[in-house]
């Protein structure tokens, strides 16, 4: 069975559809403060990774790079301590729909997979993730595999434009 993002989530984004007392600024920071933590749970966050936590969050929050990095700034601060962590997670639950929260787990998994393979740390990880996000184990793998397609779509396109240049 083949997973096609675009049927799954539809036009899912992470622009805001609920009602609360969290700012738009806390769910960003807490966005890609959850980018950050899988991207950096080997104990590493390279070159790679970070371009690609830019990227994500420059497109599905349709904002400029240099927001992006602004934000990403407080994040990587934040990163280092767990109870923001959670409580930015919390933040995530209170704004965003169950799809929205899907599209997150899957911008998780890009990040996990960026380096072309998947340790213990980073599969806990997710497993907590998808937890905290109230997502059914369905959901993650569905989520994992709408990535590693995304990624192997991303690696064709480079290939086919290598090889007309």
């Amino acid at each position: 069975m083949a997973f096609n993002n675009k049927e799954y989530l539809g036009n899912t984004s992470l622009e805001f559809d609920h009602v609360g007392e969290v700012t738009e600024s806390d769910v960003k920071i807490a966005t890609l403060l959850l980018f950050v933590s899988c991207a950096s749970c080997d104990g590493i966050l390279d070159s790679t990774e970070l371009r690609l936590i830019v990227d994500l969050s420059a497109k599905e929050f349709d904002i400029k790079e240099m927001e992006v990095v602004e934000i990403l700034q407080i994040a990587r601060v934040l990163s280092s301590q767990k109870t923001n962590l959670d409580s930015f997670i919390t933040k995530i639950n209170t704004k965003f729909s169950l799809e929205q929260k899907q599209l997150i787990m899957m911008q998780s998994w890009k990040l996990i997979l960026s380096n072309a393979k998947v340790d213990k740390l980073e599969a806990q990880l997710a497993a907590k993730y998808r937890q905290e996000l109230g997502l059914t184990l369905e959901a993650a793998v569905r989520a994992r595999k709408l990535a590693e397609i995304e990624i192997l779509e991303t690696k064709n396109k480079i290939i086919k434009k290598l090889d007309v240049d």
